[in-house]
């Protein structure tokens, strides 16, 4: 889990970090998803035509949401870059970050997932290789503190 990966920090470098980070909690979330599926299936013995309908919604949402940042990471990765050097302190580069990330967490909540997990795929999709090093830099700044 996320814990241990951080205990570990200290033995490897930075990239095994962000890796390893990554797959914790990825792991961590599928298994949270599992659990989900099985209060779904323990609630109605029988009746799986609402658990399947609610895994497609789920999954047709995050594989669109994943397909947009690859859509975004090829075509619109200058122009992202562009306008974010445009942006005068780095507050507003972290505001604009919170309304996206608030945004998509809401986008989930109304479908039927938590509020969280689209937090989590908000922070996935904000990148270094998306935003570019000296903005990711900046935004780590200020939520760092």
């Amino acid at each position: 889990s996320a814990p241990i990966v951080l205990r570990l920090k200290r033995f490897f470098g930075e990239d095994f970090l962000h890796v390893a980070l990554s797959y914790a909690v990825i792991s961590e979330v599928m298994s949270l998803f599992i659990v989900y599926i099985m209060v779904r299936i323990h609630e109605n013995p029988g009746n799986y035509t609402p658990i399947v309908t609610s895994i497609l919604k789920d999954a047709v949402f995050i594989g669109g949401i994943m397909y947009i940042n690859y859509i975004i990471g090829i075509q619109q990765k200058v122009y992202i870059i562009r306008f974010l050097r445009r942006l005068r302190s780095d507050e507003a580069v972290f505001g604009l970050f919170m309304v996206f990330s608030t945004s998509l967490a809401f986008i989930s909540e109304e479908i039927g997932m938590h509020f969280s997990i689209g937090g989590f795929l908000a922070g996935l999709l904000m990148h270094s290789d998306l935003v570019g090093t000296k903005q990711y830099d900046r935004l780590t700044t200020i939520v760092s503190g």
